[in-house]
């Protein structure tokens, strides 16, 4: 990300809270970027204390979400009512190792959860954070992998995962972020609005959304069988994504070549 020069460090004094991010490194009425220090100083280091302060519930639900894993095995019987994989289609498990495979990982992601969630209520422990995030994104394919039994195990795995990966990397920012964060001006160099905003977050937010739904349709349909539809499709749409990330000649502005037709 490129430095901004001075003059874009000091304007737009409203800083990170006009972007949408309500964060202790937002900046107050009448304040300066330079206020808040160079990056892993003393006052970066108090910053990280306010912003823990003011995401303390974060940690508290991390805590409440690894409880939940720990008995969902227990409320919704994972072995109750198996479902077999559409298509007829033979898995590499048997239906009670399935179930065992399953029930084994929420519970032990659970108390992972519960473990780092409660460390993340002391300030200052990212490796705690990441290591919640990671439980988040297994909980997220562990039902894929082990072949989830019921369509309520798949859901509250993948559910509790993205709410996982939600508090710890997502609302909250990355962990620590206060510290080594280059502070800047609402609207970034080149730029004619500030692209940060939350009615410019938003559209984003619903495609991802929206994706993420579809995704927990269209996947287990994907793997489940010999479907050349669902198989091309998948190949598509993979050509695309690789397609789009390429980038257009040498690598000189946000989004590279791409950077006109999103501005």
């Amino acid at each position: 990300m490129a430095h901004e020069d001075d003059d874009s460090h000091q304007q737009g004094g409203g800083g990170m809270h006009q972007r949408g991010v309500t964060r202790p490194m937002a900046m107050q009425a009448g304040q300066s970027h330079s206020d808040h220090g160079p990056p892993y100083s003393d006052a970066r280091h108090h910053m990280v204390h306010m912003h823990h302060q003011q995401t303390l519930w974060i940690y508290w639900l991390l805590v409440l979400l690894g409880l939940w894993m720990l008995i969902a095995p227990l409320t919704f019987d994972y072995g109750k009512n198996i479902v077999d994989p559409s298509g007829g289609r033979s898995v590499w498990l048997s239906d009670d190792a399935r179930v065992m495979a399953l029930t084994l990982s929420d519970i032990v992601t659970g108390l992972l959860l519960i473990i780092f969630g409660w460390r993340s209520l002391t300030p200052n422990r990212p490796v705690s954070l990441w290591l919640c995030c990671v439980a988040g994104i297994w909980l997220t394919f562990a039902p894929v992998i082990f072949w989830a039994p019921t369509a309520a195990a798949y859901l509250n795995s993948t559910i509790i995962g993205a709410l996982v990966i939600s508090l710890t990397i997502i609302i909250p920012g990355m962990p620590n972020m206060p510290l080594y964060m280059h502070m800047g001006g609402d609207t970034p160099p080149g730029w004619s609005y500030n692209p940060s905003s939350w009615p410019q977050r938003a559209i984003l937010l619903a495609l991802a959304f929206l994706g993420w739904l579809v995704s927990l349709i269209v996947l287990p349909w994907i793997i489940s069988g010999d479907n050349l539809g669902g198989r091309l499709n998948a190949l598509v749409v993979g050509l695309l994504v690789i397609a789009l990330s390429i980038p257009r000649g040498v690598v000189t502005e946000r989004f590279a070549g791409w950077d006109r037709y999103i501005k």
